[in-house]
């Protein structure tokens, strides 16, 4: 919109080259020549974003929780140590790490956030039965005649090498997350003041809420994304009659409630 006035930019943490990575759980073992992290799909070194100066900045981000996992759904269950998931396309027999036991966590249920041991020989692939290891804890011991699995139960398979289709889908997500970083923390932070249609907002009824994101292009610094309202001016007398707009990257949550609380108070 013709006004747009820049009244700040911060380049401390520009970059325009993203190095991803993954988790270090259920890789191959001679995963990518020795990589001990997930990575980005095949032919992918590094995600390119715009540059904003003569030189590539290089910027790098670990996502943790990106693996190669299943998430699998109780469907039947035996005693209290053994649960059975029909869903399962692969054999956990045939995956298993040198040094390593295979390990559930459960996401949801009576057991949600405990890690048991698979037992030795514990996955019965013709029934697609898991049987676990039982954990002893401070005060109790799990799984017990309570606390146990259920059916509906969502749970991960972990310390494990998941199949191919597997670590594919995960390095898809990684560059999927990627992306999204990228998105958010490539450009310089920037700040705007905006002067507002006053006829546009009468006609469409449009109310401003602080904290509400706004479409901002910056074509000298090739900035094209939604910006937070940090604050506005607005003449009391006249509903839709809003003098000018405040956008900015950099929010300072206090000053967001203390200008809610005033324009609440109104």
């Amino acid at each position: 919109k013709g006004g747009l006035r820049r009244t700040n930019v911060d380049t401390s943490n520009v970059f325009s080259r993203l190095f991803v990575q993954g988790s270090t759980q259920n890789l191959p073992q001679d995963y990518r020549f020795g990589q001990k992290r997930l990575q980005l799909p095949a032919g992918m070194d590094f995600i390119q974003s715009t540059k904003y100066g003569p030189d590539e900045i290089e910027a790098d981000v670990v996502f943790d929780d990106i693996r190669p996992e299943r998430i699998g759904t109780v469907t039947a269950v035996g005693d209290k140590f053994t649960f059975a998931d029909s869903g399962i396309d692969f054999d956990i027999n045939e995956q298993l790490l040198p040094g390593l036991s295979a390990k559930v966590s459960f996401l949801t249920g009576a057991l949600t956030g405990y890690n048991f041991e698979i037992a030795k020989g514990g996955y019965n692939p013709s029934l697609k039965t898991i049987r676990i290891v039982k954990s002893d804890l401070e005060k109790q011991s799990l799984p017990n005649d309570v606390l146990k699995p259920a059916n509906g139960d969502t749970y991960y398979i972990f310390d494990i090498e998941m199949p191919d289709s597997y670590v594919t889908d995960a390095s898809n997500r990684l560059l999927a997350a990627g992306a999204e970083y990228v998105t958010k923390n490539a450009p310089p932070k920037t700040a705007y003041e905006v002067p507002p249609d006053h006829f546009f907002f009468e006609r469409n009824s449009i109310v401003l809420r602080l904290g509400d994101f706004y479409g901002v292009k910056d074509f000298d610094l090739l900035v094209n994304k939604d910006i937070r309202m940090i604050g506005y001016v607005r003449d009391l007398h006249e509903e839709f009659k809003y003098l000018s707009m405040q956008l900015s990257d950099v929010v300072n949550s206090a000053e967001i409630v203390r200008q809610y609380n005033e324009t609440a108070n109104v």
